[in-house]
């Protein structure tokens, strides 16, 4: 069993749905177990699929099941907060993230092949006044070039947002090929966030079951501590299905005791900016200067691997049809701010690509639309007063949505809830606040932060059998910083979830060793008697002077621990003769180097969003038996093959065998990486 699929049959598990661990009238909840012989071998030799399994099963633990009353609304709240920086939010909609945790990129997740989100087109008026496609007299724009340096400190200066939005999503069968959705963001705030989508037009008529009212709404409220995703969910995506069947359920997932910036109750942020998608980006292809939705922006090139994360942020119910990694995004963000304005999503045009679709049940061509997202009456940090016709826009989009929740709460018996209370505690006369397991996170120095980075929330995490961990967190604008303590950490791995894959960082004399997340997001200290970990939307550098300061030495992992494999490039170099690397990359941070008694070197590369590979070289030179859909390639001179079901070029050279695995780069890519690695 592949990754991929134990990863599936895990969170399907968890989230009630039919499948192994679970009775066959679905009654029953529980975490997958031995009952499906070949899921619980995976696990068994797999830490990553474990660690998921564990992290989830703690997850739902903290749900309880039952049927829903009236739920709350916090819009009122997100507007507010807008109204008081002069904003008017017209009306619409917009999509979010689902309450699963995201697994860890260790492998890298092969399910963006299956979800990343939609596919679009553009009906005649969709894109009417908007030219967005095509390069123009100034298509080498230096603001577009720019874009992933400026990413990281624009982030800072969006304080709110407000967008009607629009997605037109095709190659739906059951709605005759194309779905038209319509919303509208309003974000005011680090945690302060209302998104909604609703189906409308011819779509929803052709909709399966007859396109009841309400069928097709997602809605994502925010504030603080309280998270609630309400939305109708008829099926949960799978392989070789690109429709559901008729017959959605209501359903709202609810968290209060929300913990700050919560990876597993999160707030779409990219949607805001989109800094996980150019963090660590080349120079993007540039497609000019355009003016989009009254606004003057730059237009970048990219995969839909790599704007992953804003696909994310437009799929909360996992109910939007899939996109290929490698397809072609063009998209158009504001040029001051980066916000997004719009995108287009093409398909693709490769024998990999058109297998996968197959497979699916799309009849995509190359260069067909797969999505388009665009934006209207957007309005950011603006503190002007808006005309009559915006606020007479921003009273309907109001009205409409007291209206829909009076709806949601008629129709409360016919949904279910997942009610989650986290444990957190945030006001320092708390019991569970004066009995915080350190003290470490209160003397934080102002001068350990970025200038205009104010305290956001703070307090105690209590899960009820678990450590108890003290959170404090600061923001600035859409940027924020986190940093968790504990004194009881027993597992045999880094306290913070930073995944299998990790580096080390020395962060000075006085601070020692830190561990830092393949991605780039999280820096792990193993220090004495406290484990913490430094997490958030700045760049890496910026994380670990941070974690510089927290006054605790950090320690190399115990021996035990699965990151005391991680090493450098130089100490692999000198106890593995021939170790090949990549030379000439562009877009990948430093890799994450582990290496085994056998001499089994592997390199883990993170890119921006979802692209990434991992590189594995080992002493045996006899590649293992190929699988059912391998084909016959050439690489560096030597016969190799290829497996995309696997997303693995493998070949042997030098007396060793090399294996490059990525479901988000193309066998173009994995190739020319393969010919540029050279003798370290």
């Amino acid at each position: 069993m592949r990754c991929d699929a134990a990863l599936r049959a895990i969170s399907a598990a968890v989230d009630g749905e039919l499948g192994p661990g679970h009775d066959d009238d679905g009654s029953r909840l529980r975490v997958v177990d031995d009952t499906d012989e070949r899921l619980a071998e995976h696990i068994a030799r797999c830490p990553t699929c474990a660690d998921f399994q564990r992290y989830s099963a703690a997850l739902r633990a903290q749900l309880r099941f039952e049927p829903v009353a009236a739920a709350p609304d916090v819009v009122a709240g997100v507007l507010d907060r807008i109204s008081s920086l002069g904003l008017e939010p017209g009306q619409g909609v917009a999509v979010v993230t689902p309450l699963r945790p995201r697994p860890p990129l260790w492998p890298m997740r092969a399910a963006v092949t299956a979800r990343a989100t939609i596919s679009a087109a553009a009906a005649v008026g969709f894109l009417a006044g908007m030219t967005f496609v095509g390069v123009g007299p100034d298509a080498n724009s230096p603001a577009a070039a720019d874009v992933p340096a400026r990413i990281g400190s624009v982030q800072a200066s969006v304080d709110s947002v407000s967008a009607d939005i629009r997605v037109v999503e095709y190659g739906r069968p059951d709605r005759d090929g194309s779905r038209d959705l319509v919303g509208h963001l309003a974000y005011g705030g680090p945690e302060e966030l209302e998104l909604s989508l609703t189906e409308t037009g011819p779509s929803r008529d052709r909709a399966q079951g007859g396109g009841s009212p309400g069928d097709g709404d997602v809605r994502l409220s925010v504030l603080a501590d309280r998270w609630l995703l309400d939305a109708v969910r008829t099926c949960t995506p799978a392989p070789g299905r690109a429709a559901c069947p008729a017959g959605a359920t209501r359903f709202v997932r609810e968290v209060s005791g929300r913990e700050p910036f919560s990876e597993a109750a999160p707030l779409p942020f990219e949607l805001v900016a989109p800094v996980d998608s150019f963090a660590l980006a080349g120079q993007p292809p540039s497609l000019g200067e355009r003016t989009v939705a009254g606004r003057r922006a730059v237009g970048v090139s990219a995969s839909a691997a790599q704007i992953a994360s804003f696909l994310d942020g437009l799929s909360p119910a996992d109910d939007l049809r899939a996109v290929y990694p490698t397809d072609t995004v063009e998209m158009w963000l504001d040029r001051d701010t980066l916000v997004p304005l719009a995108l287009v999503v093409y398909a693709a045009d490769s024998p990999e690509r058109r297998s996968w679709a197959a497979s699916q049940g799309y009849d995509d061509e190359p260069g067909d639309r797969v999505l388009a997202f665009t934006t209207e009456n957007v309005q950011i940090d603006d503190p002007t007063t808006a005309d009559s016709a915006t606020r007479d826009a921003a009273a309907r989009a109001k009205a409409q949505m007291q209206a829909e929740a009076r709806r949601v709460e008629a129709a409360a018996e016919a949904r279910v809830r997942y009610n989650g209370t986290a444990g957190f505690s945030r006001r320092e006369d708390d019991e569970g606040f004066r009995s915080a397991p350190t003290t470490l996170l209160r003397s934080v120095p102002a001068s350990a932060l970025p200038d205009g980075f104010v305290p956001a929330r703070s307090g105690v995490v209590d899960n009820g059998g678990g450590p108890l961990v003290e959170v404090r967190s600061w923001s600035d604008g859409r940027a924020w910083v986190k940093v968790e303590a504990t004194k009881v950490w027993l597992a045999n791995h880094l306290f913070g979830d930073l995944g299998p894959a990790v580096r080390g960082v020395d962060l000075g004399d006085d601070a020692g060793r830190g561990y830092v997340s393949a991605d780039g997001h999280k820096i792990g200290i193993h220090g004495e008697k406290v484990d913490l970990v430094v997490s958030g939307s700045l760049p890496t550098e910026q994380l670990a002077e941070i974690a510089a300061q927290l006054g605790v030495r950090g320690q190399k992992a115990p021996r035990l621990w699965r990151e005391s494999r991680a090493t450098s490039l130089a100490a692999a170099a000198s106890s593995t003769p021939r170790l090949l690397i990549p030379t000439g990359l562009s877009g990948f941070g430093a890799p994450a180097v582990t290496v085994l008694p056998d001499q089994t070197v592997t390199q883990v590369y993170a890119g921006p969003g979802d692209r990434g590979f991992v590189l594995t070289q080992t002493s045996i030179p006899v590649l293992p038996p190929p699988t059912d859909d391998a084909v016959g390639v050439e690489v560096r001179g030597h016969a190799g093959r290829y497996s995309p079901a696997q997303s693995q070029l493998e070949w042997s050279e030098r007396g060793a065998s090399f294996s490059l695995v990525s479901p988000s780069l193309s066998l173009t890519e994995l190739l020319d990486i393969a010919a540029n690695l050279r003798a370290a």
